[in-house]
């Protein structure tokens, strides 16, 4: 990849020469779709191989963005057993699961992420939303399943989430 980059929180403005580069510039009207963390400038109209090259270059710079998280990560090493982690082969859940009919009855909204405490006295356990961040639970199974096939240590990746540790900064090739 080779990035433009822009500082601040300034406007972002696609010069003619790199709208040139990313072959934009014959096209009269251009779209832009914004995702969590990205934004993506396609051609209004295209044909089936503008797709097709489009999703090729969108697909190998989520590719590249997934390997700078493999290259920050230790390799696996079992936790130094025998046998692979629960990481490694058991599915990731979030700490606690309440059905959704619960946590719209409790005020608690269906999205937002939960833990729980025990209350021993009244032989209970009591579930609230939490202010904890990113974790392994969040990452789609099969970005996970990537990342388990890379042979990455997903204990090592979490604590990286968790404390929102920088991975990537404009260079794919980066530790």
């Amino acid at each position: 990849m080779n990035p433009i980059l822009f500082s601040g929180n300034q406007e972002v403005r696609i010069d003619a020469v790199n709208l040139e580069k990313a072959n934009l510039s014959e096209h009269d009207t251009l779209e832009l779709h914004l995702f969590d963390s990205a934004a993506v400038v396609i051609p209004r109209e295209m044909t089936g191989k503008e797709l097709i090259q489009a999703s090729r270059s969108l697909q190998r710079m989520a590719s590249e963005l997934l390997m700078a998280i493999v290259k920050s990560c230790a390799s696996c090493d079992s936790c130094g057993r025998e046998d692979p982690c629960e990481l490694m082969t058991d599915s990731i859940m979030p700490d606690v699961a309440v059905p959704y009919v619960e946590l719209i009855e409790a005020g608690i909204d269906p999205d937002s992420k939960l833990s729980c405490e025990a209350d021993p006295e009244n032989h209970r356990i009591l579930v609230y939303e939490t202010e904890e961040g990113f974790d392994l639970s969040d990452v789609d199974p099969d970005i996970l399943e990537i990342f388990r096939g890379c042979g990455i240590c997903l204990q090592n990746l979490d604590e990286k989430l968790k404390k929102s540790i920088v991975i990537y900064n404009g260079d794919c090739d980066s530790k």
